[in-house]
């Protein structure tokens, strides 16, 4: 009688094990076809940024251009373009005249505007300032000869870079000469232009630029190559994070004077930081553990749990949580399937697959309102035998 239940016993497991994994269920799989998806750089913390663009001075500012400076309907590099020209034309250079550090960029203007003149350093910190007033990520930055430690005046040179979220990089822009550097039509930024001329591919670049001549700009910048400065928290003081470009020697001094809190890095990374993006993280709605899938299924070998996949092969229902490197951000938003833009609320988005291919896009807004470069996943949901097509495919 013992042996007879046992062989029932056998019989059952051995039926019930078989009508849980049958060979003819389809395996539908998730895939990612591509993605911008990426951990976040969070050098840009460093950077010694307003912690609010909607104060008043930043009103102003942006009331003072907009006086004689038509922004509307400008796209991004337009409207960077045109800040730099209206910034470069409200007073001439005087190389002599620095304006004390406690002056703000709507202090300079105010003495500008009664006929004072001031530095390179002025236009700098006055386009830095009007940039960061509409929402545009800037820095002051500093260009030196290689000879700067000892080589008497005129061995530096003070311009800004602007983060550009159409071209995901940061630009030069040189309010004292309205300049710029372009590349194949490309704004570039300092250390592609220092590159290329080390490399012997200065015909590549054009100079840009107002009061002299775009060859006199071209010796001009080349001269100051040799080291790329700008200022950036570091821990409980302000530093200068020097990053050497033609040059090679760090130093403790400028024109002979004393060159205090100076920082030195060979990684250009850690200038040429991305900001304004965007990150996911995927959490599935439903989880399901691997002792669980073992004893639910019977699983014995590595073909029973491949055959019995199918019956418990991840559900495609997300809660995705939203990270940014944003400065002054305001909210999130989503694109499922190519749709239109969406404000996200607060930072998840909750997203279930269809069958074919998804796609899903997801950016960060300042509170200017300016959006970040879009952060951009294609997955495929189903089974081996369904069509995929990928992304910029004709479907």
């Amino acid at each position: 009688m013992i042996v007879l239940l046992a062989s029932l016993m056998l019989v059952t497991s051995t039926l019930s094990h078989a009508a849980k994994v049958p060979d003819t269920l389809p395996l539908k799989k998730i895939v990612v076809d591509s993605s911008t998806n990426h951990i976040l750089d969070t050098r840009y913390r460093r950077m010694p940024l307003p912690v609010k663009i909607e104060a008043p001075y930043h009103a102003q500012l942006r009331e003072r251009v907009q006086r004689t400076a038509d922004l509307s309907d400008k796209d991004e590099m337009q409207t960077i373009v045109t800040l730099n020209a209206w910034v470069s034309a409200q007073w001439k250079h005087d190389g002599r005249n620095v304006p004390p550090l406690s002056m703000n960029a709507c202090q300079i203007l105010d003495q500008t505007a009664t006929g004072v003149r001031y530095n390179c350093e002025a236009f700098a910190r006055v386009l830095n300032d009007v940039m960061i007033a509409h929402g545009i990520v800037s820095r002051v930055i500093q260009l030196r000869t290689a000879e700067q430690a000892y080589g008497g005046p005129g061995q530096g040179h003070i311009a800004t870079e602007a983060w550009s979220n159409t071209l995901k990089k940061w630009i030069f822009l040189d309010p004292q000469m309205n300049g710029m550097v372009l590349r194949n039509n490309e704004p570039q930024n300092v250390s592609e232009i220092s590159t290329a001329i080390s490399e012997g591919r200065r015909a590549e670049l054009r100079f840009l630029c107002s009061g002299i001549t775009a060859e006199k700009y071209e010796e001009f910048l080349t001269k100051h190559m040799g080291y790329l400065i700008t200022l950036i928290k570091s821990g409980t003081h302000d530093a200068l994070l020097t990053l050497s470009l033609n040059a090679k020697d760090q130093f403790l001094t400028f024109q002979g004077l004393p060159a205090s809190g100076t920082e030195f890095t060979t990684n250009r990374g850690d200038l040429y930081h991305p900001v304004n993006e965007t990150s996911m993280s995927f959490f599935y709605d439903q989880l399901i553990s691997f002792d669980s899938v073992m004893r639910q299924y019977d699983v014995r070998t590595k073909e029973d749990y491949v055959r019995a996949m199918p019956q418990f092969a991840a559900v495609p229902k997300f809660k995705i949580g939203l990270e940014n490197t944003m400065p002054w951000f305001d909210h999130y938003e989503v694109s499922i399937d190519g749709k239109h833009w969406a404000n996200a609320k607060g930072a998840e988005i909750h997203w279930t697959l269809h069958e074919g291919r998804n796609s899903i896009q997801v950016r960060s807004v300042n509170s200017r309102q300016v959006a970040g470069p879009p952060t951009t996943m294609y997955i495929t949901y189903g089974d081996d035998g369904a069509s995929r097509v990928m992304p910029g495919a004709s479907h």
